[in-house]
């Protein structure tokens, strides 16, 4: 079964910081959620949402994301971070 939710520790592995900065993230996207008229949870987030946040997924359409960053080229890090969380959704 595919991960629902991500942890804010999860983040913190993810994105490769601390977990109290992730703990932050993860209470604005919340405050974001909530505005928008969401439930959440707190020191969890949308797996969705994060991706579409931070990696740049097209949830209405369909999930996509090329590894590209705003030039259009492949950016190593980014990429590999990408690759390492979504091995955890799939």
């Amino acid at each position: 079964m595919r991960a629902q939710f991500i942890t804010a520790a999860e983040v913190a592995e993810i994105m490769g910081i601390s977990r109290s900065k992730a703990y932050q993230i993860v209470r604005e996207m919340n405050r974001e959620l909530k505005a928008q008229g969401y439930l959440t949870v707190a020191g969890k987030c949308p797996a969705q949402y994060f991706k579409q946040k931070f990696y740049g997924f097209q949830i209405p359409g369909g999930e996509r994301n090329d590894g590209k960053c705003e030039n259009d080229r492949p950016h190593p890090i980014c990429w590999r971070r990408w690759r390492a969380a979504a091995s955890r959704f799939n």
